[in-house]
């Protein structure tokens, strides 16, 4: 396996390659962005990603670790010339779609709007946005799984479900803690860590329930809650707080 890490952006934009004989090969890469527009991605980021060569001209599963533009800005530009077959992200709860389309209906500014859309749908971060190959495989927030507790954010266990990335041929959602396993020689560990004040004050005023799923009757009171965090023009973006970490190890690794 041969790991690289590319110095532009301010992600940790990186892939890994496996060459697993007889001409077969798995490709991952983790983040790709530079720059505060989502439409826009730095020219040192669009050389570089120009510059890669991924064998067959496929990545088999991207990790997005969040929507903010200097994480995903460089996707389009990345699929241009790759097969992207997998994409895995966050999950985008119900409360957090709403506030962004209301933010959007207000301010009706075009590059909200992209944001918006790449949140309900990140196959339109693609430069082919039709695309109805690319799986989207959703990682649920470790607070909606109670994996971990106020006191101790560092108390994960394990799920036990195991996917093998390759079989997987439609979009699914996972626990945070679930294998994705390559060939039964690697496997990547996703948790999905949700920034925890907003949420305790959507669930204070019982805004939302404990599994994160919104009181679609006070939906103009969720928006005040993110208001009262980031102000209204900022809500529909900046409620992207959630940060999806991966482990990458060898399956023999105990």
């Amino acid at each position: 396996m041969k790991r690289t890490f590319y110095p532009v952006g301010q992600g940790a934009f990186y892939s890994e390659i496996f060459h697993l004989g007889g001409g077969a090969y798995f490709s991952m890469v983790y983040d790709c962005g530079s720059g505060a527009s989502l439409c826009n991605p730095d020219n040192a980021l669009i050389s570089q990603i120009k510059n890669l060569k991924f064998p067959h001209g496929t990545i088999d599963v991207l990790f997005l670790s969040h929507f903010h533009a200097d994480h995903i800005n460089g996707v389009k530009e990345l699929s241009k010339n790759n097969k992207i077959k997998k994409i895995v992200i966050p999950l985008v709860e119900d409360a957090e779609l709403f506030v962004c389309e209301k933010c959007n209906e207000k301010y009706d500014n075009s590059k909200l709007r992209q944001f918006c859309e790449a949140l309900k749908d990140p196959k339109k971060l693609l430069f082919d946005n039709e695309n109805k190959e690319t799986q989207i495989i959703r990682v649920l927030p470790i607070r909606q799984e109670g994996m971990y507790s106020s006191s101790s954010e560092n108390n994960i266990m394990l799920d036990d479900e195991e996917f093998e990335i390759d079989s997987i041929s439609s979009d699914i959602e996972i626990k945070s803690g679930s294998i994705l396993s390559v060939k039964k020689v690697w496997r990547y560990i996703p948790f999905n860590y949700s920034e925890r004040s907003i949420r305790d004050e959507l669930l204070k005023r019982s805004l939302i329930g404990a599994d994160g799923k919104p009181d679609f009757n006070k939906m103009s009171e969720i928006v005040e809650v993110y208001k009262e965090f980031f102000g209204l023009k900022n809500a529909g973006k900046e409620f992207n707080v959630n940060s999806l970490r991966v482990a990458s190890v060898p399956l023999s690794d105990s």
